[in-house]
């Protein structure tokens, strides 16, 4: 699972630029249709921040799956 960032950084003309960082949370932004949106660590802390969203999943970025899916292992 190699998931980029989906957050866009700006515009040129009517195109998106997307910010296409590894993400590393999965965030869902409330009251609004779409998503969940995968995002790195600093488009997700600014959504979370200032757009009204909530992080649904983190991701462990060593084995490229959601934290909530492996066994918790205190040795780590």
């Amino acid at each position: 699972m190699d998931h980029s960032c989906q957050e866009t950084t700006g515009m040129i003309g009517n195109e998106y630029l997307r910010c296409g960082a590894p993400a590393v949370a999965l965030v869902q932004h409330r009251g609004r249709r779409g998503g969940p949106y995968y995002m790195c660590l600093g488009c997700a802390n600014h959504n979370v921040r200032n757009r009204n969203a909530d992080v649904v999943a983190w991701f462990d970025t060593k084995r490229k799956m959601p934290l909530h899916q492996r066994a918790f292992n205190p040795s780590e």
